[in-house]
């Protein structure tokens, strides 16, 4: 039976004990040559979650089994404090980027503990304005930019 979005997002709330801010669809690419996670972008008061959506290919469906009677394996979320984020970046997109290219709003998240390596690179669904209430979320008083909490 399927869950009702009312009620799954009421249960993330439970769950997390922090109420949802803004959600939407996204991908999630750990490198520049992953083909990236489909998964829910959530931001809370406190976090930056990406819930991946575990998933096959059409292919692999057609040769599996009907029912192994096992329940789906869960995924882990990833989660950011929002206080961990130093920064967010917004690739520059070329002439033939904006033709060819997603139309999903494309970002990066650098953290305070990984100043070195390479950012995650995230793109969601602009239609919510999702990247610009984190955006917001990043500027508000609640976290000062030396990255203690007020």
């Amino acid at each position: 039976m399927e869950e009702s979005a009312e009620l799954y997002w009421q249960r993330f709330e439970t769950e997390t004990g922090e109420k949802v801010i803004a959600k939407t669809m996204g991908q999630c690419f750990t490198s520049a040559k992953d083909r990236g996670d489909w998964g829910l972008a959530i931001l809370t008061e406190k976090h930056f979650f990406f819930r991946k959506i575990a998933g096959q290919n059409w292919l692999s469906g057609l040769f599996k089994a009907s029912s192994t009677g096992k329940e789906p394996e869960r995924i882990e979320d990833m989660v950011f404090a929002l206080s961990e984020i130093s920064g967010i970046g917004e690739p520059r997109r070329s002439l033939f980027d904006r033709i060819f290219g997603t139309p999903f709003s494309v970002f990066t998240i650098k953290r305070f503990s990984e100043p070195e390596g390479e950012p995650l690179r995230f793109s969601v669904d602009p239609k919510g304005g999702f990247l610009q209430a984190l955006q917001d979320s990043l500027r508000s008083d609640a976290f000062p930019p030396d990255g203690s909490k007020a």
